[in-house]
This record gives structure tokens, C-alpha cells and sequence, in this order.
């Protein structure tokens, strides 16, 4: 018997004889072998998914050809895997907590370590709107549920190798039912060219950077940084989001927008691409790129699917760098009639009847973001017509509306509201839109000309309609003067819809309950809360509702109480027995409803 080595190789055989055989075995192999069998080896993907039984068919399929899987339910700890293992491909589902499918895709193309790394997205979403403007960045986005045969070949496709169909697990054969991959619904799949990516880009009006120096100028117009604030603007779009906010931050730039009246992240980018940014949404505005110091303002106008938009920059100084909010002043509610904006048909019976009148003070009441200006303006839509003189005092103009001469004030130069409002009384106007009573002097010069032959119309900081009253005499106007002049208050919150697809039933605590009384809790014995589904982008509302109170002072009852100065909770008192439904009551209708939640009604509940 030949002795071996440790190695199991006799020693007495020839190791060039070794050499020579392993040669042939290995090519036969080879040769046997499909070639992605070998390739495929040398191959990482990561799969971001957060359904585990989703992420578990993918996982298998990837493995059973020899992919070296790295997989997660967190977009973030996706995008972090990615940007240290290197992998050959990146494979999301596009709702996944921590770092969606959308904001994945542009972490990965502004970092340098992953921007060559093909990405694939899957989405179970109905809307093709999030889709939008994704297939320049992503090899393939595809619609759940799909069959693991069209996956492979998106696989195929991206990594430019062969990957015969029906080779690997779940891949079935000719006449075999192989598992579908998120099947939820009809199978669906969008190719790159299905979509017209170029109708989600914003086209910008105008671009007026001649002044500036030319490597900002440069640096502006990069690709890049155009196509990530193209793709930013456009995604709070579709969102319908009513900010942005470019947020600089220690070693990122946080990109947040305002969703039905919450904070939502966007992206995230390198802090490197801060200033970049910050240069060509400057140039956008026409505002000084090199002012980096002091505040800026500005607004320009873009083209989203032929629609224009218009957009408010706002810029700020912080420690980080220049925080940029954007407002985005869509068009689709400026002037609307007051069905479209969410009024009850009593408000708007009590509106229409106060605007007959040809002089007066009606007033929009409510915090910051209740919509009070889209309120206005539905007021003037119903009142302008060629034979009114209708002016506008507003800072800024949010909204522009043919046959109406509109003037934006500004401090820095003396343009001031008062100074605007005098100067306006001189030209002859029907009806005069302050855009928000401030001060004691504002006021002033907007109830005198409610007294003398005009219809103002403004708005004011209050929680109620009954408390506007106390907090215009405690302006220092004369409360007689208020009685005479005032026709109407309206006060108005905004309350995130709830999502009709995921809302699920709530239970009103023992600590709530206190809050209400027995009627209102036998109301109140079916109320429901907010669950999340794709539908509603794992947020669990949609879209918001105006809540409306209305009071109309045209009764001696309610001229007296305000001439006398009473007290808010007696004005109350008296508009509700004169009509008004209060915030408070509809707040509670809408949540008996299910239309909103209860949280959101115990928001309102609470503050007024």
C-alpha cells in the first residue's frame, strides 16, 4: 500500500501528474457547468425588505444561484450595508421603514462608494405616482406581485450575466405554478419605458444667473444636483406636501417635507452636497448666491406635467449651514368654491349672506397653517367680477388671481402694511384683502375702512370665533366700533383625513373620557385611529378636511354683547344659540364618522 500525505495524495504518484488530473476535472466541470453557476459565486446582493415572508422568497431564490445574500427590513441599514460591503446589486421594496425606495435610490446615486451599484425596486403600491422619475436612477421598477421568472430576468439585465429561467428555487418549469413574490393583487410589472419619466421633472421658467460668478454657476447646473432637486420638488408634489425644508446637519443634509400637516423625511444627502443645493434653488429664486449671512426671500415658478406650480423660498442661517424652506403654493384651491375648500352648506349660506353686504369686516381665524388664505381667496372668487375694484395688501402674494391688483408689502424699503393700506384707500377700491391683521395699527386702518363704504376681508391669529372679538378690543379698538363693523367670524382648523383602507377601531382611555360629557361619550362610543397600509404610505391618513365655525353678527343680541365687551364664554354662549355650530362639535361629528381620528378630534377639543 502506497503511503499518503496528510493531503490524501500518494506519495509516490507525481504532483505534476496531481496538477495535470485536477486540470481536467476541473474543465469538465466547467464544461458541464452552466457559466453563471461559477459567476455567480463571486456575486453580493442585498435585498431591503421589511415583509418577511417576502424577504424569505427572495432570499432563497438569490441563494439557490449561489448569490451571496445580505438581507434587512430597514432601508437604512440597507443603505449602510451597501455602502460598506460593496455589493453588485441592491434589490428594495419601495415602502420599507427607515429609507424608502425613493430616498435609497438617491442616497445611493450622491455617494461615491455605492452610485454604480444597479438598483432594483419593488412596489406594491397602486399609485404610479411614487414611481415617478425613479427609472433614470434604477435598472428596473417592478410591481408586486411578480413571478421570481421576471425577477431573474431584471437580475439578468442589470448584472449583464445569463441566468437561464428555470434554473434555482421557485422558479418552476413550463406549466408549473411558481410562488408569486408579494402577491397581493394582479400581477403587474412596470419596464423603464412605460413611464414618462420626463413628464415628473420640474421645468424651471426661467434661470437668471448671468450676475453670479461662474463656478457657482457651474456647480449649480451640475446634473446632478439639478436632477436631485428636480427629483426633491417633484416627490413633495406627489406627496402633496405643502413645505420643504433642506435641514443642514452635523455630517448630512435632512430633507423633510409637511405632509398633511406633519414632518416626513424625504432624503438624506451628504453634507458635502449642502452648498450645491443651497446655489441652485438660489438661482432658481433669484436671490444672491453669495449671502450666505442674512435671511433671504424669494419664490420662482415651475411646470410639473403641465401645471404650473408656484414655489416660496425662505433661507436661514444656522450652525450648519443655511436651512431652506420651500412653501409650495399649489394652484389647484386658489379661488376654489367654498364646497371644494370644505364648508358645510350652513357656512356657506352665512358667508354668501355676509358678502352681499358692500361694506363690513369678515374675518378667517385660526393658527398658523389652518388654511385661512385659502378661505380669503375663495371670498374673493365669489365676489370678483368686472364691476368690483378688488386690492389685495398681502406678505407675501401666495396666490395670483386674474382682474385683481395685488401688492406685496415690504418693510425692509417702508412698504409697509399700514403704509400700503392708506395709500390703498385713495384708489377707489370695492374690497380691500388684508392678508393678516398683526397690530394695533393694521387694525385700525382695516376696521375704518370697513366703516366707510369697504369690504375688508383679513385674517387673525385666534383659537375661535368668539374669542376674535376679545382680541381685537384687546388691540385697543373701541368694542362699539368692532359692533358696528364686524359681519362675520370665521374660524377654521385643518384635521389629517383618516385612511379609509387601514382605519381601525379605537378605545376612548379613562383619562380622555374626562374630557367630554355623558352625550358627547354615547357619541363617541365608535371612534377609530390610524393603522397604516401602502395606501396611505404606512402613515394611516389622507389628505386633510376643513372644520369650520362661522359667526355672523347681525342680530342686537350679539352687537350689544360685543359693544359690552363680554366675556369669550358668553359670546359663545350667544353665537351658539344664534347658529353657530362650534369647532368642538364638528371636531366630534367628524370622529363619530370615522372621517378623522380621535386624536385628532381631542387636538381641537382641547384647544378650543
Amino acid at each position: 500500500m502506497n503511503e499518503t500525505t496528510s493531503f490524501g495524495v500518494a506519495s509516490d504518484v507525481s504532483l505534476d501528474a496531481v496538477a495535470d488530473e485536477l486540470d481536467g476535472i476541473l474543465s469538465e466541470l466547467a464544461e458541464r457547468m452552466p457559466e453563471t453557476a461559477i459567476k455567480s459565486e463571486r456575486l453580493r446582493v442585498v435585498v431591503i425588505e421589511d415583509n418577511e415572508d417576502c424577504r424569505s422568497l427572495i432570499v432563497e431564490l438569490f441563494r439557490s444561484f449561489s448569490f451571496e445574500v445580505l438581507d434587512f427590513a430597514d432601508g437604512a441599514q440597507g443603505f449602510e450595508a451597501a455602502r460598506t460591503r460593496h455589493p453588485d446589486l441592491i434589490l428594495t421594496d419601495f415602502e420599507v421603514p427607515g429609507m424608502n425606495g425613493y430616498e435609497l435610490l438617491t442616497n445611493v446615486r450622491m455617494d461615491d462608494a455605492t452610485r454604480k451599484i444597479p438598483v432594483i425596486v419593488l412596489t406594491g403600491s397602486p399609485r404610479s405616482s411614487c414611481l415617478d422619475g425613479m427609472h433614470h436612477d434604477a435598472q428596473a421598477v417592478l410591481r408586486k406581485p411578480i413571478a421570481p421568472q421576471n425577477l431573474l430576468a431584471a437580475v439578468r439585465q442589470a448584472l449583464s450575466i445569463e441566468m437561464p429561467a428555470g434554473q434555482g428555487a421557485f422558479c418552476g418549469s413550463a406549466g408549473s405554478q411558481a410562488p408569486l413574490i408579494g402577491a397581493k393583487g394582479p400581477v403587474d410589472q412596470e419596464k423603464p419605458g412605460d413611464a414618462d419619466s420626463a413628464a415628473g421633472l420640474i421645468l424651471d421658467s426661467h434661470v437668471n444667473a448671468a450676475d453670479q460668478s461662474a463656478d457657482l454657476e457651474t456647480m449649480s447646473k451640475d446634473s446632478s444636483v439639478i436632477a436631485v432637486v428636480n427629483r426633491v420638488l417633484v416627490r413633495a408634489i406627489e406627496l402633496g406636501a405643502s413645505d420643504i425644508h433642506f435641514e443642514p446637519r452635523r455630517g448630512m443634509l435632512t430633507v423633510r417635507a409637511r405632509v398633511d400637516g406633519t414632518m416626513r423625511t424625504i432624503t438624506t444627502l451628504p453634507a458635502s452636497a449642502h452648498t450645491s443645493v443651497a446655489v441652485r434653488l438660489k438661482i432658481m429664486s433669484d436671490l444672491v448666491i453669495t449671502e450666505r449671512r442674512l435671511p433671504q426671500d424669494g419664490q420662482f415658478r415651475a411646470v410639473h406635467k403641465g401645471t404650473p406650480v408656484d414655489f416660496r423660498i425662505s433661507t436661514l442661517p444656522s450652525k450648519f449651514g443655511e436651512k431652506i424652506v420651500i412653501r409650495i403654493l399649489g394652484e389647484t384651491l386658489a379661488g376654489a368654491s367654498f364646497s371644494r375648500i370644505g364648508m358645510s352648506a350652513h357656512c356657506i349660506d352665512q358667508v354668501e349672506t355676509a358678502l352681499q353686504a358692500s361694506e363690513g369686516l369678515i374675518l378667517t381665524a385660526g393658527p398658523t397653517n389652518s388654511g385661512k388664505t385659502t378661505t380669503l381667496y375663495a371670498m374673493l372668487a365669489a365676489i370678483n367680477h368686472p364691476g368690483v375694484n378688488v386690492v389685495t395688501v398681502e406678505d407675501p402674494v401666495e396666490y395670483q388671481i386674474p382682474g385683481i391688483t395685488q401688492i406685496q408689502v415690504n418693510a425692509g424699503i417702508g412698504l409697509t402694511f399700514e403704509r400700503v393700506l392708506r395709500s390703498t384707500l385713495r384708489q377707489d377700491p370695492n374690497v380691500i384683502l388684508v392678508g393678516e391683521i398683526r397690530d394695533k395699527e393694521t387694525a385700525e386702518i382695516a376696521l375704518k375702512a370697513s366703516l366707510t363704504g369697504h369690504m375688508v376681508l383679513s385674517s387673525i391669529h385666534t383659537n375661535s370665533a368668539p374669542a376674535t372679538l376679545s382680541r381685537l378690543t384687546q388691540m385697543g379698538l373701541e368694542p362699539y366700533l368692532l359692533a358696528s363693523a364686524v359681519k362675520l367670524v370665521v374660524s377654521q382648523r385643518l384635521l389629517r383625513r383618516l385612511c379609509q383602507h387601514c382605519q381601525v377601531p379605537a378605545v376612548l382611555s379613562e383619562k380622555d373620557r374626562k374630557h367630554f360629557s355623558e352625550a358627547e361619550l354615547g357619541e363617541l362610543a365608535r371612534t377609530y385611529r390610524a393603522a397604516g397600509c401602502n395606501a396611505c404610505g404606512q402613515t394611516g391618513f389622507s389628505g386633510r378636511i376643513a372644520l369650520y365655525e362661522s359667526m355672523p353678527v347681525r342680530t342686537p343680541q350679539m352687537r350689544a354683547a360685543i359693544s359690552g365687551a363680554v366675556p369669550v364664554d358668553m359670546m359663545r354662549t350667544i353665537a351658539v344659540r344664534e347658529g353657530m355650530q362650534e369647532l368642538r362639535r364638528s371636531a366630534l361629528s367628524l370622529a363619530a364618522s370615522g372621517t378623522v381620528s380621535l386624536s385628532e378630534a381631542m387636538r381641537v377639543v382641547l384647544a378650543a
